[in-house]
């Protein structure tokens, strides 16, 4: 039951685990790289 309960809580978005995804603070600082970049090269 408590392997079901795990499950449950990871696709109701409730409990986030470590895959191969970069973590979210992570994945926004390249984002935000990537937009400023690109903003500076075309407003250049």
């Amino acid at each position: 039951m408590k392997k079901f309960s795990h499950s449950v809580r990871s696709l109701m978005g409730l409990e986030r685990t470590a895959g191969i995804e970069p973590a979210s603070s992570a994945w926004k600082a390249e984002v935000i790289a990537i937009i400023r970049c690109t903003l500076y090269l075309y407003t250049r």
